[in-house]
């Protein structure tokens, strides 16, 4: 089925780097770690046209000053296959299970408390790696944020021992496959119509673009001091929010979205969008650079500035379906 092994076809001649684009456009600015896993083993079995499978509707949620949306699913009969709650001394030879029958094996877990991950103690989410191989003691894994201690680049060799210590047996550890409902037939232009209409209903009728508003205001309310000691995890939640931004750019760039949706309204307001979610990353990261200065007004400005851009894009995508 395959010519080689996924290990060798992700890290010969060189290691695969997320952080930059792929042929297809995809890196850490269009995929969450997740769907790059995926991506990789959906390149490794040859299949074409990956980005209908990936692009998902616009949502948003709020708290405070954690802006979030919706985790993404799979398209075109693509899902994962998940099992979870494993026991530790029966996580390894879960994993060889699933190596030996696929030839990888996705993995989860709670990167706040896996110390081969650079989130261990910083970034308290599910975070997915792929595991290539794991054989001679030792798990070999494909990740954009493994320990250094772990990890040259985005390859990482994680001995059993270590690993098993490191695993919980509930929800938020398991290992996945990706797999296709043979059966579907579903067609790319109506998938697309759906994820657009969906996006529209979420963010003007269901409160996405009030929760964003929200958000704002959180913003404005709260002191620079405060904003600084969160600066890191703001910065990783809107780096997320803005990803799929991005991604959706990246469709109406290489073709992707089906002509009679193309509306040149939406589409300029959508590339005005990344170009102000990327300025708001910029002056996180200088604040982050520079704590001892107050970047909050600038923060402000440009968040409420691409607030107003978020409403005219879902507006004119709104006009250009006529729903």
């Amino acid at each position: 089925m395959h010519s080689k092994s996924i290990q060798d076809f992700l890290t010969n001649p060189k290691v695969v780097d997320w952080r930059f684009p792929d042929k297809d456009g995809f890196c850490e600015r269009t995929l969450d770690c997740k769907q790059l896993a995926v991506k990789e083993v959906l390149r490794w079995r040859k299949e074409k046209d990956l980005l209908p499978i990936f692009l998902s509707p616009f949502d948003c949620s709020h708290k405070d000053l954690q802006l979030r949306r919706s985790e993404p699913n799979l398209n075109l009969g693509w899902s994962l296959q998940t099992k979870h709650s494993i026991p530790k001394e029966k996580i390894i030879s879960e994993i060889q299970h699933s190596i030996s029958k696929n030839g990888y094996c996705l993995l989860f877990y709670k990167s706040f408390e896996t110390t081969y991950s650079s989130y261990y103690k910083t970034f308290d989410i599910v975070h997915w790696s792929l595991i290539v191989n794991a054989d001679e003691g030792k798990l070999t894994l494909i990740d954009e944020a493994g320990h250094p201690s772990y990890f040259q680049g985005h390859l990482g060799h994680v001995n059993f021992d270590n690993f098993q210590s490191n695993w919980l047996c509930d929800s938020n550890y398991g290992i996945g496959q990706v797999i296709k409902e043979e059966s579907s037939n579903a067609d790319w232009s109506s998938v697309c119509f759906e994820l657009m209409r969906s996006s529209v209903e979420n963010m003007t009728t269901h409160g996405g673009l009030e929760n964003l508003k929200d958000f704002v205001d959180s913003l404005q309310e709260t002191s620079p001091s405060i904003i600084v000691e969160y600066i890191e995890t703001l910065e990783f939640d809107i780096h997320y929010f803005r990803r799929l931004r991005e991604l959706w750019l990246l469709a109406v760039n290489r073709g992707i979205i089906p002509k009679p949706y193309v509306n040149p309204l939406w589409v300029e307001e959508l590339f005005y969008l990344c170009k102000c979610w990327s300025l708001i990353m910029g002056v996180l990261m200088k604040w982050k650079r520079q704590p001892s200065k107050d970047y909050k007004k600038k923060l402000v400005d440009y968040v409420t500035q691409t607030y107003k851009n978020e409403e005219r894009f879902f507006l004119a995508m709104k006009q250009s379906l006529g729903v």
